[in-house]
């Protein structure tokens, strides 16, 4: 099930639309021709998730693989959370350390800003009511990411109707 490092490569997924980001370089292994499973946490693109297959292909010769649709989809769910400025480090791990029983997996993308993947198997709603009760004593704002991750109105292209369900 794990990857090392020494057996993964960077694939690209295009953003037009994204106010920030052209591209997004994720982590996958290679299965073989132009498949590939995704093994980062997506932060910009919408519509895919960790260990999610995707079809990728270089734009040139040498170049690095750009995604070009999903084959099936990963059992991870995702949600983005950002926290306060009140809300810090130390307190953020303990946040994270009571989540963990639920089975999440945290990542931080920019110091107050986190991924919190729910393995398969894990209790996605205890972790939204969990989140939802933070929320609402002003620790951290978050949302829930249809189809995995990203930048709400990106859809990662030639998805087919069976794969969109997230």
């Amino acid at each position: 099930m794990y990857a090392y490092v020494s057996q993964l490569t960077k694939i690209e997924v295009e953003l037009p639309d994204h106010p920030r980001c052209r591209t997004e370089a994720l982590w996958a292994r290679p299965l073989g021709g132009d498949l590939y499973e995704l093994r980062s946490i997506p932060c910009c693109s919408e519509g895919l998730g960790l260990y999610d297959v995707v079809r990728a292909a270089p734009d040139r010769e040498g170049g690095v693989p750009r995604v070009t649709g999903v084959v099936r989809r990963g059992e991870h769910r995702l949600l983005l959370v950002a926290f306060s400025a009140r809300t810090g480090p130390g307190r953020r791990a303990d946040l994270f350390n009571e989540l963990r029983q639920w089975g999440c997996l945290p990542e931080d993308f920019a110091g107050q800003l986190y991924a919190v993947v729910v393995e398969p198997g894990g209790d996605y709603e205890a972790v939204c009511d969990r989140l939802r009760a933070w929320h609402q004593e002003g620790q951290l704002a978050y949302r829930a990411c249809p189809g995995g991750g990203g930048h709400p109105g990106l859809t990662p292209p030639a998805v087919t109707p069976a794969h969109r369900a997230g």
